[in-house]
Formats: structure tokens, sequence, C-alpha cells
């Protein structure tokens, strides 16, 4: 019965721990020290940090210098074995050398015994250690057998986890406290302790896969056997209650081989500051998840197991009981030298009648240390208690011995091995059992937080929870979406051909995607700190945040994504919700909203149809192009209101302004302005000439554009005047826009239009409604105030209504008002006068563009090919200037596209004529060349055709239109006397 020794033992362990933690700390030292010091000034300086008057200052430092003295020292257990105990204690031989010293004897060779057999204990190792450096202390002399028997533990165990991550080697310990002890020693021993601290990693990393193996089948083993018992009990058999018992402490042994095995790989590893193998890895992961398993295992039978630990206590306290009678009886009362006897084995028999509690279970063993203090029980009995009391001691506390040996709060010291599971959860193919049961530790360091006195633990656990959700996330989360959402894709494109209604036929029954995906998606809920994570629901929440907003940015792809969530229920059976996107529907399109904001950007990357009223975009790296209707502008009133047209209509006016500027500025040109007046020169003597027929001639506008192409290009490649018609063409586009927009706004108004009373409103009264209410109600009663009120409201808005249908508020007619009063100012813009003799240049300029164009169209060998198949922002923006600057009458003069037309007439006339010769002298191949020409010259013809339509009905559009903006035709007649 060495339980007293054990306990005085374990005060001394504690101290043991306490150096070792300062010593291994060196951070730790380090504080403490600029702590002191702090303090240290403080008291020596109070005035200086108003602590003069604050009488907790000196009570503080002396608490401090005791703490600093007897435990950051590092020496506390050194301290405390060197005290002086007195002159009684140090001169009882027979105690020293019959009590301690035997009693550390027993203890050491029932540990050596236990160790052949089965795991060392390193906590009881640990109290030898002590007792004996205590013991050695006491006593002058050095015990040679007790020090070598000591030293020789080191082929048992050299070495082992102590707390944190600091490794203990007796040995050294043993050598550093006790003086001369190491002279006792042989070298050979010595080097064999240094050899076998050296090797013990290595030693321990080369079995650790096989003690892996071994472990899972002692776990296994002892789960059947748990299974069997728990069987048994069920079908009402008889088995006997030790059994049970020890079936539950053996799990509990398991689980600490694992836990110090693992503690002593990695801290080992920790201490050298060397990197874990790979192959340490696996197996160090295996037996964490093998210790969770015994864990799992102890929490699905705990009231099992409550229920026979109960009965173990009731058994075990019985068979102690009986013991204690038989030798109680074999002491004759009578003689007055064995009533302490009897009293002690009284307490022990008293504290075992009731639970036994870890105090009762003190006061049990105290008492019979004291009965047994002569040595009188027989060593039998004495073996029989002391084990029936280590079991007792076992059961009673079995909750604090299974979290205590489950406890994987230590990882906290190795976070690092989180982050190679996590990458190696989807490189290996591990059970998804085994991964349930290894994510079980991220939840184990709770327990370490709850100690934490630096600062909160609530604090130090979020640090933690954020840490470790941010990696799984990144690395197991994200991964597993983006691995489910391509195989999804890839399963779509196999299936592209079949309808959705289809699809969900063809995967009936459901069939699995990949194995490995599948089976992280089965894993269950585990907690991270206070956040529990559930795998599959994120998954389905990332993956339909995904598909949703793929599906907002091209809803022409919602079928596709419809196909995928249905393969997703098949294959990974993840139910994903149906994004509610209308797919493809009437009122998709351009938003005029972003149109209006980016304005210039819109008028040169879209051509404007004249006759269709729309714009279609130029190019595009997708496979369609967007179109802006009418019906987009109506989709946008009825998004942002009607007001945005003022906002429109006040963009399109600065972007002119900046237009016109640069229109004006060419025109100014010097060279341009000497081209221009040569040529209109030759006008005003074309007119006034007596010839018949007074068309501009084509050689004529030809000649400009060549002159003008040698000018120079810009960076593009593209001419001055090719420049200056895109210039117009822009600015046609913008007045096209406001024109398009005016008839959305026109056409959005027309539904509620058709529910506005016939009769006019007459301004002098109240309106339609306003005067029937007034008819109806009395304005004195306040009711009736309110109704006349709101029936009034009801005719403001029928009135803004019709007024939308007045054609007077158009903003094309402002636009053409607002710039023509100042550009028709000659006398400031003079040069803007001679523009009408640029328009048969950019004429040919434009049916060479557009011809280029249209050849283009069946070529797309190159991703960035212009789509344009109609250009009517030309022939509006011409239009539009010929307006604003009132020179239709000289344009029109020009007689420009007869001239054309006859030149072209002429040409196919002369083809012809040689296309005979040709056919006459059997020339083929000139034949053939006449052919194409003959073809382009058609070709040409009909564009010029075309655009002399489109600017025509501009034109028209301009002068039918917009009457407000008064001609001055007779005025401007004498510009050509100028000349």
């Amino acid at each position: 019965m060495s339980r007293v020794w054990r306990c005085l033992g374990d005060v001394l362990g504690v101290l043991v721990v306490l150096d070792e933690i300062v010593a291994n700390h060196p951070m730790l030292a380090k504080h403490w020290s600029t702590f002191f010091n702090a303090i240290s000034v403080s008291e020596h300086n109070p005035n200086q940090f108003d602590a003069a008057n604050d009488n907790r200052l000196k009570p503080l430092m002396d608490m401090i210098t005791q703490i600093d003295l007897r435990i950051m020292s590092g020496s506390v257990f050194r301290k405390c074995c060197r005290q002086n105990f007195g002159s009684e204690l140090s001169n009882d031989k027979t105690f020293l050398s019959d009590k301690f010293k035997k009693t550390i004897t027993e203890m050491l060779n029932r540990w050596d015994k236990l160790a052949s057999n089965d795991m060392p204990d390193r906590h009881r190792l640990l109290i030898i250690v002590s007792l004996t450096i205590l013991y050695h202390q006491l006593t002058p002399s050095i015990d040679k057998k007790l020090i070598k028997s000591l030293c020789a533990t080191h082929r048992r165990i050299v070495a082992f986890h102590l707390i944190g991550d600091i490794l203990w080697t007796p040995s050294e310990f043993l050598f550093t406290n006790i003086a001369d002890s190491k002279k006792i020693i042989d070298q050979k021993t010595i080097d064999g302790i240094a050899h076998a601290k050296t090797e013990l990693l290595e030693k321990q990393a080369g079995a650790l896969a096989k003690d892996a193996e071994s472990m899972q089948c002692a776990v296994a083993e002892w789960k059947a056997e748990l299974k069997s018992l728990v069987d048994s009990a069920d079908a009402q058999k008889d088995i006997p209650v030790s059994t049970k018992c020890t079936c539950v402490l053996k799990g509990a042994r398991i689980a600490d081989k694992i836990s110090r095995l693992v503690k002593c790989v990695l801290n080992g590893y920790l201490s050298e500051d060397r990197s874990l193998p790979k192959s340490c890895a696996h197996s160090i992961f295996r037996l964490l998840e093998l210790m969770n398993s015994v864990s799992l295992t102890f929490n699905f039978y705990w009231p099992i197991v409550l229920e026979w630990c109960h009965h173990g206590m009731a058994h075990w306290s019985a068979s102690v009981l009986q013991i204690l009678e038989g030798l109680r009886h074999q002491i004759p009362a009578q003689e007055s030298k064995n009533s302490e006897l009897l009293s002690a084995l009284k307490t022990a028999e008293h504290s075992l009648c009731h639970c036994p509690t870890r105090l009762r279970l003190v006061i049990c063993v105290m008492a019979l240390e004291v009965a047994n203090y002569q040595k009188l029980f027989r060593s039998s009995d004495v073996t029989d208690v002391d084990d029936f009391l280590n079991r007792l001691d076992s059961i009673s506390n079995i909750g604090l011995v299974l979290s205590r040996v489950t406890d994987t709060s230590f990882l906290y010291w190795h976070r690092s091995l989180f982050h190679v599971y996590f990458e190696m959860i989807f490189e290996e193919d591990r059970p998804v059992e085994n991964i349930s049961l290894f994510l079980r530790s991220l939840n184990g360091t709770a327990n370490l937080f709850k100690s934490a006195r630096h600062c909160s633990p609530s604090a130090l656990g979020s640090v933690f929870q954020t840490d470790m959700f941010s990696q799984f996330r990144e690395m197991v989360l994200e991964r597993l979406c983006n691995e489910i959402e391509n195989d999804l894709r890839l399963s779509y494109h196999s299936h592209q051909d079949v309808s959705a209604e289809n699809l969900e036929k063809i995967f009936i029954p459901p069939k699995r995607g990949s194995n490995r995906l599948f089976n992280l998606l089965q894993l269950p809920e585990f907690r991270i700190g206070e956040k529990i994570i559930n795998v599959k629901a994120y998954v389905t929440s990332q993956l339909e945040t995904t598909f949703y907003n793929l599906s907002a940015v091209a809803l022409h792809d919602c079928e596709t994504y419809t196909k995928m969530r249905i393969l997703a229920k098949s294959k990974y059976q993840i139910q994903l919700w149906d994004t509610r996107l209308p797919s493809l529907s009437v009122d998709q399109g351009l938003d005029v909203l972003s149109i209006m904001r980016n304005i210039h950007v819109f008028v040169t990357n879209y051509n404007y149809d004249l006759n269709e009223q729309l714009f279609v975009e130029k190019s595009s790296k997708s496979r369609t192009l967007n179109v802006l209707q009418v019906q987009q502008v109506i989709n946008s009133i009825k998004t942002h209101g009607v007001g945005i047209l003022n906002s429109s209509v006040h963009f399109a006016y600065q972007f002119l302004k900046k237009k016109l500027q640069v229109f004006s500025q060419f025109l100014f040109d010097d060279q341009i302005k000497s081209i221009l007046v040569k040529e209109v020169k030759f006008y005003r003597d074309l007119v006034t000439s007596d010839e018949t027929t007074n068309a501009y001639p084509v050689k004529r506008a030809e000649n400009v554009n060549n002159i003008i192409k040698k000018f120079g290009q810009a960076a593009d490649g593209k001419t001055f005047l090719d420049k200056f018609r895109e210039l117009i063409t822009e600015i046609g586009n913008t007045v096209g826009f406001i024109r398009l927009f005016r008839a959305g706004v026109v056409e959005s108004c027309a539904y509620p239009a058709a529910y506005l009373p016939q009769k006019p409103i007459n301004d002098s009264d109240s309106g339609i409604f306003g005067q029937c209410f007034k008819e109806s109600f009395s304005s004195k009663n306040e009711q009736g105030k309110h109704v006349i009120q709101a029936a009034q409201t009801l005719d403001s808005l029928c009135e803004c209504t019709s007024n939308s249908f007045n054609m007077t508020d158009d903003y094309v007619e402002m636009l053409v008002g607002v710039f023509a009063a100042e550009f028709r100012n000659y006398e400031k813009f003079s040069h803007l006068r001679n523009f009408f003799i640029i328009v048969p240049p950019l004429t040919i300029n434009f049916v060479e563009h557009i011809f280029s164009c249209r050849s283009r169209l069946g070529k797309r060998g190159n991703q960035e090919i212009d789509f344009t198949f109609v250009d009517d922002g030309f022939s509006m923006g011409a239009a539009y200037l010929l307006k604003l600057l009132n020179q239709n009458y000289f344009f029109d003069s020009l007689n420009w596209f007869e001239s054309v037309l006859n030149k072209y007439e002429m040409e196919l006339e002369k083809a012809t004529e040689d296309q005979r010769s040709a056919h006459r002298q059997k020339d083929d191949s000139y034949k053939q060349s006449l052919t194409l020409s003959m073809n382009r010259i058609e070709e040409i013809k009909t564009e010029f055709q075309s655009l002399e339509d489109t600017l025509s009905s501009a034109t028209i559009f301009f002068s039918s239109t917009y009457k407000n903006v008064e001609d001055k035709q007779d005025t401007e007649e004498s510009f050509l006397e100028d000349f």
C-alpha cells in the first residue's frame, strides 16, 4: 500500500512540470522579466505613475518577488527537496531505509514488471524519479543500486511527453538533481542513454505504421467485445460485473496508449524542429481516428457504461470490505496495542460503505496505511486490496479518465497537421467514416481554451475557429464545389441534345457521379468551436449562388443550368432550387439607362436602321448581337420611369455639343477649307452657266476624296475623310437614339391612354373628374375636400399623359433649334457654309465603307470582325446637319444622286457593249472579267440608290416635322455671290 507515497510523488511531479515549463519556454521568462522590471520601476518611482498614495503597490511587489524566487527561477522542485525537514526526519534511518527506500524500490519493481508486458506508465515513472531525488536529499549517501535501477529504465522508455510540447528524459533529470550520480553509472550506460534518446524518434517513426495496425486491431477487437457484452446483457445472460468493468477499462487503456504514442512522436519532431514525414503523418491520422473512434463508442454506450461502473464500484467495494472484515476478526480486540489498528480498519470500512468518492478513497487509503504501518497484513491481501482500490479509483472517475485519455487538445500545438490532412482528403480515398472521426479532433481543443488566462477563452477559441474554418473552406469545401460543378458541366455536354423533361426520365433510377465526390457530400455535421459545418448544405448553397449569378448575366443559358440541377439531384442527391429567372423573355434586352451613361460608346459600337428604327451591335465576341428596339426602351421606362427621357436628352445634348465642335474644327482646317472653296466656286460657275444639266460631276467628288486621302492617315489606318464620316455617323446615331426614345415614350403611354376620357380637359375649370366631384360633394365637408383633391390629382395625371402625345414637345426638334441659332451665324461660322459641297465625297466614302463591310460578312475568320450590314446613322447625321445649317436647298441643287446614277448607267452601257464585242471575238476571259465588273457596278449603283432613299427619308423626316425652325433660303441665295 504505497498510495500515500504516490500522492507525495504527485505533488513533487507538479513541481517538476512547473520547472520544465519555465526551462523550455525562454519567451515566458523574458516576458516575466519585463513585467518584473516594470513593477520594480513603479515601486521605486511611484510619483511617475500616479501611485504615490496607492498602498497596494508594495504587497504586489512582495508577491511578485516571491513568485520570481520560487517559480520563475525554474528551481521550485530543487528548493522543495533541499529545504530543511528537521533533524528528526534526517536521523530516522529506520523510516528512510525501511519505509521510504523500500517503498521506492517496490514501486520501481512493480513498474518494471508492468512495463515488460504493457506500455510503460510515464506518470508512475515521474513519481518514482521525484521520490528518489527527495530521498537522496534526505540521506547523505547515494544508493548506487537504486540509481542504477532507475537508469536502466531507459530500456523501457528513454523519454516521454510531459505536458504541452515538452519531452522529458528521466535519466537526464536524475543526473541533474542528484550530485555525483553520473559517476556511479558506467560510460557505456550513459552512451546507451544518449544513443537511445537520439534514435528514439527514428525508432518510433519507423514502428509507427506497425503500431497503427496493431492499435487498429486492438480497437476493433475491443469494440467487438464491448458489443458482445452489451448484446449479452440485453439477452439477460449472467456475465460477471468484473468482466464488464474490465472491458471498459481496457478501452480507456487503449485510448491512453494511442494518445501517449501520438504525443511522443509529435513532440519529438517539434523539439528537434524537424518536419513530420508524410508516411508518419498517415499513421498519426489513423491513430487519431482510432482514438476518436474509442471516444465515440463510449459516447454511444455511455448509459450502459455508467450502469456497469456503478455495479463495479459496489462489487469491488464489497470485495475490499470482505478482506478488511477478515483482517479485523483476526486481530484480538483485548490487547490495547491493537486499538489503533482496529480503529483504522473501521475507518477504512466506513469510508467504503458509501459511494466511493475521491475523498472517501483517500481516507480509506490513509487509514489502511496506518493500519499496515507495522506490516502485519499478508502480502497477498495487500496486493488484492491495492488492486481493488486502483480499480475503484478508475471506475468511480471513469468520466474524467475517458476525457483525459481521449483529449485531443494537444493538437492545438500541431495545427499544421490539419492543413496536411485537408490536402490529403482529395488525394487519398479515405472512408467518410474515418474523415468524420478525424474532424472530431477540431472540437477537442475547446478544453484547452477554457484554461486560458492571458486572454478571453472565447476570443482564443474564435481565432482558432476562424483559422480552421478558412483552411477547411479553401482546401475542401471550395475545391469540392468546383469539382462537382465541373463534373456537372461535363455531364451536361454529354446530354446537351436532351431536353430537361426527358433528362429527368433518363436518370431514373438515380446514377451516382464520382464516388469520391459523392462520399464527401455524405460527411455528417461536425463542429469547429461554436460553428457547425454541414458540407452538403454548404455545397448546395454555393452551387445555387453560382448558378443564379451565371444565369442572371446570361439568361439564354437558363436551360443549361436547369439540366445541371437535374444532374446534381441524380448524381449527388443535391436538391438545387430553381433560380426563377426569366429565360429569353420579351423583357430581356439592353438597358437604356446604361446606354445613356455611356452614349459615347453606344453610338460608336452600334449601327442605326432608319426604316426599322432599331440599333444593331457592330461586333461581338459571343454568338449573338445585341439589338436595341422600341420594346427595350419601353421596358427601361417601366423599370426606371419616364424621367430618364430628360436625362437622356441632356446626355445627348452634351455629346452633340462636343461632336459639333469637332465637326466645326474639321471644316475650319485650311487645307479642307481651300478644297471646299474651290469646289463651291466650281459649283457657282456650273449653276450660272447656260448648260442644260448642272449636276455636280462624280469625278470632282472622287478627286476631293483622293486629295484628302493624300493628307495622311490616323493611327488606325483610316483617312481623315473616314474619320469625318464616322463623326457624322455618330451624330446621326445620337439623333436616332433620341428619336427611338421618343417613340418608346409614346408607345409606353399608349396603353394607359386608352382609358383616358375623350372629352378635352378645360384648363379654366377643375378638370373632368374634379368638376364632377365638385358637383357631387360639398367643399365645406372635410371628406369632400379630400375627394375633390384626389379627383383633381387624377385630372393632372390624365393631362400629363395626354401631353406625352403632343408632338410640339419633341426633343429632336429641340436638338435642331438649340444649335441652329448659333451655327447659322455665318459671320462667326462662315466655314460651315461649305458643308453641303463635301457631302458628295462623303457619300462615295460611305458607299465604299458599307460595300466593304457587307462583302466581309460571310468571312468570319477574325473575332473582331465588323458585322455592319446597315448604317443609316450617316444618312441621319447628314440630314440633321443639312437641316441644322439650312443647306438642303444647296445640296438638292447639286443633283448629286442623278449625276451618280448617270455615271454608273453609262459605265454599264459601256460594259455591255464591251461584253458583246468580247462575245463576238470569243474572248471568254475578258468576257468573264466584264461580267464581274458589271456585277460590282450594279452593286455600287444599288448602294447609292439605297443611300439616296435613306437620305431622302431622313431629309423628309426633318423638313416635314420640324417647321418651327424657320428656313431662310431667300437670304442664303446671296451666298454664292460672295464667291
